[in-house]
């Protein structure tokens, strides 16, 4: 038998996980705005910064995705034990939860590091290919 405490436990945890991932996907997005008005109105001297907030808002929400579509997966799976259930299924919207929150999220995520000044994956594509500046970017 399933026991309901645990259920509901496990469902509002993958619920309230995936608010706090939209409000952190709204607040960064709302970050890549603004520094992306600051560096059109500073001639890019200003907004770096925001991208690395941006950066920190988009990798935390990515992880925050997998920690809940697996919240969700193991809510399924208690579910499907319940002898009354006949048929569950992941519908449309765990779908796209899972492409937009983590894939999707995750290239925002690469992106916004990327824009990032003291970007880690820059200096990591840097190394890789021998460059010792930003000159050779340019």
């Amino acid at each position: 038998d399933v026991d309901l405490a645990k259920l509901c436990t496990r469902l509002t945890s993958w619920r309230s996980l995936a608010v706090v991932c939209l409000i952190l996907v709204v607040i960064g997005g709302c970050f890549v705005f603004a520094g992306s008005c600051c560096q059109a109105l500073t001639c890019a001297c200003c907004g770096n910064s925001m991208d690395a907030v941006a950066n920190v808002l988009f990798w935390f929400e990515v992880v925050l995705s997998i920690a809940a579509w697996s919240l969700c997966i193991n809510s399924l799976s208690l579910i499907r034990n319940s002898p009354s259930v006949t048929e569950t299924s992941y519908e449309w919207a765990f779908w796209v939860f899972v492409v937009f929150g983590t894939i999707i999220g995750g290239v925002a995520a690469t992106m916004a590091d990327w824009a990032a000044e003291g970007s880690c994956l820059r200096w990591f594509f840097r190394c890789i290919t021998c460059r010792k500046n930003d000159d050779d970017d340019k």
